[in-house]
């Protein structure tokens, strides 16, 4: 509870200091607890989940190599005959 026992009402003209060190104690543990629950959760690509996980590897290795300059694909008559 804040002064006077209103809870969430802060004299801002005279600040208690006491209490205003509560709530940046109260922040921080609150923004802890966020980024510990936060960091609990990673990206998943689906790399490690048996079959499946093998296929998205070999799909996206595929979607790579499509985009690269030099990957597979077909290759054209005239930069064939440029040479």
């Amino acid at each position: 509870m804040g002064p006077g026992g209103v809870r969430g009402y802060v004299d801002l003209d005279d600040p208690d200091p006491e209490y205003v060190l509560e709530m940046l104690a109260r922040l921080g543990q609150s923004i802890l607890n966020n980024e510990q629950a936060n960091s609990k959760r990673g990206l998943d690509l689906g790399m490690s989940r048996g079959f499946s996980g093998s296929q998205a590897a070999k799909h996206l290795m595929g979607l790579a190599a499509a985009n690269f300059a030099g990957g597979p694909g077909r290759r054209r008559r005239e930069a064939l005959l440029d040479k």
